[in-house]
């Protein structure tokens, strides 16, 4: 049998803080169901395609964005959520594991229509180098498509929008220019799939 957590001396110092619960990713509350359901797949690569295909597969997206997101532990009993909640628990799942992941904040611009989008990072160590992947459990946004506003431990750190009090929503206006050559891209994009 695998073991459910990643080996310590695999993890650099760097990417601890990624490992620890936060607000929205209460990986804590989730380790036995991670162990459970996903603890047997192989670890790195396997075990986060793992996470993004039971989200996909198993949680309905409802579609709409809302002000609150359910605790996650409800999310995996009710079996819904939107595009951030889809993030938080692959992250939550992760971290349960012992995979380090982050949240990522984007302007997907070839999503139908363009829309700000949530995608995680995992850091997949390997024996002779490790780096952050990035995925989509919704898998609709292009990874071509995508700029990045942000990284943070979960959306409490780089949401787009925190409103308090009222307020009306109007439709966002987005501007972007592309500066000097394409550079080499800093992370790898995985499309996960059964």
């Amino acid at each position: 049998m695998t073991s459910a957590r990643s080996p310590v001396g695999e993890v650099l110092l760097s990417v601890y803080t990624h490992l620890y619960p936060s607000r929205y990713c209460q990986s804590d509350k989730l380790e036995r169901f991670a162990r459970s359901t996903f603890g047997r797949l192989k670890p790195a690569y396997d075990r986060v395609n793992g996470i993004c295909n039971w989200i996909h597969n198993d949680v309905f997206h409802e579609g709409a964005f809302r002000m609150r997101s359910p605790l996650l532990f409800d999310m995996v009993t009710q079996r819904a959520g939107v595009c951030r909640d889809f993030a938080h628990l692959a992250i939550a799942l992760c971290r349960s594991l012992g995979i380090p992941a982050r949240y990522v904040r984007a302007y997907a611009f070839r999503h139908d229509p363009p829309n700000f989008h949530p995608l995680f990072k995992a850091y997949l160590a390997g024996p002779n180098d490790g780096g952050w992947y990035l995925f989509d459990v919704t898998r609709m946004a292009d990874p071509a498509g995508l700029v990045r506003i942000g990284l943070g431990r979960d959306a409490a750190e780089v949401d787009f929008c925190s409103p308090f009090g009222a307020m009306e929503a109007g439709k966002p206006e987005v501007w972007m220019e592309a500066e000097g050559p394409a550079s080499a891209a800093t992370t790898q994009t995985v499309r996960t799939g059964n």
